[in-house]
């Protein structure tokens, strides 16, 4: 139709124009009561209605208003959506429709089509973050795509080891200090194990195991409120997500922050002088680099109450600790050397941290800490200078030869670390040279100790310093008892010295044979006949066998065996003065001479 169509009476229950399947109008259609089509109507302009327009003539089924510029649709006689202008919802059924994909999900956003929940498989609910998939509900499972575990495990101390098994870390340490939180080794836990760390309370740095590394470095900085997602790939923990608020140490220092704490506030300073006035900081980082007198002030003692405790930690250069300028007579006690006591000022050193305790006019020492690990903690009350009292125990990761739990920061790969139970493990430049174990101690390496002396052996025992072992000289070892050398032991011989206890045989006879088993011969014979002494047989004697012969009767000669051709150093016999001692060891069928004297 060429012209509008104004149509007023009750209902249009009849074709407009044309055959009863199809209705045309080339303008727009208003109806002041209801319209029902029973076939379809095709319009270029507006088709309106006061109430409502049905798809069927029963009624029931079709488009209403709702009041208030909203529409409802009904189906079968009820309104099963509502919308309007602020809403859209479903008022009967259900909203069904296809089950999407990650990348492109059935519910999303108009700004964010990529991001939304789907249908990820049979009885399963899926979640997508950038068009990648993040968590998935099925019955009496959830699972974070990403393999972090909703069971947190908490961190309340400033040192905490993660387990194999931890999965959600949450550091909570809030108490003017960073963290140190280590991170399991990689011999611990699978490959591709997953991680999340967050630092709720304080700042801090998350430490690889051993070996092993965070993106190739042994360690990450931390701020405070900061998030990291690490997993391992082999020896190598690869950073997920860092949340954008982690940064490198250099950086994060650069800023001076204060915040509340329950001792005071925190400062962290880049400036070369920092002076404290009274009791509004407890924790101090420095991060001074220039190439000025670096300086740190205290407060005066006076200003704090007694007890206050005040951390201090450079990790720029090292910082000259002063007293206050407003209080001469205060005095800090050093670290740096523990015969000095204590002084007006002393050099804190690059990356140590330590804790001061007010003590009347003095700021006596709580605890050190270097940048990884506590040095140790120490007993304010009852420090005399050169003493350590351990308030508290120290506990350390096992370590292993390469990397020792307790080692030196210029020599990271020597030092001490627990090898198995009840068995610590000393190493030096990666290699164990020497362990203690609970049933014996076991040295890898020649063990060297002091020559010693007859006085004082080098190996003697707690119960009789003078009796022992030791070096009597260039290839001899020397045995001493109460302080005098018994034996003596070189490459040739062994001496035995005079004053000695031996099973002695003694002769009064002019003829002397000695026996297998004699060791200490004495001749007393002063007749008239020749005096002859006889060595043991060396046919039947062990090669190395030892004799003493001392002639106190008259001379005589020494000679081998009666009926033998033994000799003594190539010679059948050895004239022996009255008085004289010869010592002797057998060498074949030789007996070689120890000592003549």
């Amino acid at each position: 139709m060429g012209r509008d169509l104004n149509i007023t009476k009750e209902s249009l229950e009849y074709p407009v124009e044309g055959d009863h399947e199809h209705s045309q109008i080339t303008g727009d259609l208003d109806v002041s009561g209801d319209l029902h089509v029973d076939g379809k109507i095709t319009a270029d302009g507006e088709i309106r209605s006061d109430t409502a327009l049905y798809a069927s003539l029963t009624s029931d089924t079709g488009m209403i208003d709702s009041g208030g510029s909203a529409i409802g649709l009904m189906a079968g006689g009820t309104v099963v959506q509502f919308t309007s202008l602020s809403e859209s919802k479903l008022t009967a059924g259900q909203y069904k429709g296809q089950g999407g994909t990650s990348a492109a999900p059935l519910y999303s956003f108009n700004t964010d089509n990529n991001t939304g929940s789907y249908l990820s498989g049979v009885d399963t609910y899926g979640i997508s973050a950038g068009g990648i998939a993040s968590a998935t509900f099925s019955p009496n499972t959830v699972n974070m795509t990403g393999g972090y575990s909703s069971n947190v495990t908490t961190i309340t101390t400033s040192v905490g080891h993660i387990e194999a098994g931890d999965s959600n870390v949450v550091c909570t340490w809030n108490s003017g200090g960073p963290i140190s939180i280590y991170l399991p080794g990689s011999a611990e836990v699978n490959d591709g194990y997953e991680l999340r760390i967050q630092f709720d309370g304080d700042f801090g740095t998350v430490y690889s195991d051993g070996s092993d590394t965070i993106n190739g470095t042994s360690f990450i900085d931390m701020k405070a409120g900061a998030c990291i997602y690490l997993f391992l790939n082999g020896t190598v923990w690869e950073i997920v997500s860092n949340e954008s608020d982690i940064t490198s140490l250099d950086t994060r220092v650069t800023e001076i922050e204060t915040k509340q704490t329950t001792r005071g506030q925190h400062l962290q300073s880049s400036d070369a002088v920092v002076t404290l006035t009274d009791d509004t900081y407890s924790s101090v980082i420095l991060n001074y680099t220039g190439v000025d007198t670096h300086q740190f002030f205290f407060p005066p003692t006076s200003s704090v109450p007694q007890g206050w405790t005040l951390s201090v930690k450079t990790i720029g250069q090292d910082v000259e600790l002063v007293r206050s300028s407003l209080e001469t007579a205060d005095r800090i006690e050093r670290l740096d050397d523990f015969t000095a006591g204590f002084a007006a000022n002393w050099t804190l050193f690059l990356r140590v941290g330590v804790t001061f305790m007010r003590d009347d006019g003095q700021w006596k020492v709580v605890s050190a800490f270097d940048y990884q690990r506590m040095i140790s903690i120490f007993d304010s009350t009852r420090y005399t200078g050169t003493e350590v009292k351990h308030l508290l125990p120290v506990t350390f990761i096992n370590g292993s030869d390469a990397a020792p739990s307790i080692t030196f920061g210029s020599d990271l790969d020597t030092g001490m670390y627990r090898r198995d139970p009840n068995w610590i493990g000393f190493s030096t430049a990666t290699v164990e040279r020497f362990n203690i174990r609970n049933v014996c101690n076991e040295s890898k390496v020649p063990f060297c100790i002091v020559d010693g002396s007859v006085g004082t052996p080098a190996i003697n025992f707690s119960n009789d310093t003078n009796t022992g072992i030791y070096s009597v000289g260039a290839d001899q070892l020397g045995v001493s008892a109460g302080g005098g050398l018994v034996t003596t032991f070189n490459n040739k011989y062994t001496q035995f010295n005079e004053g000695v206890a031996y099973d002695v045989r003694s002769s009064v006879s002019e003829t002397f044979q000695l026996l297998l088993g004699d060791t200490n011969a004495v001749s007393t014979y002063a007749g008239g006949l020749t005096l002859n002494v006889y060595l043991p047989d060396a046919s039947s004697t062990p090669d190395g066998y030892e004799v003493k012969v001392k002639i106190e009767g008259k001379a005589g000669t020494l000679r081998g065996a009666l009926t033998t051709s033994d000799t003594i150093d190539g010679s059948a016999t050895l004239a022996v003065a009255i008085g004289e001692c010869v010592y002797l060891f057998l060498s074949g069928t030789d007996w070689k001479i120890i000592s003549h004297s």
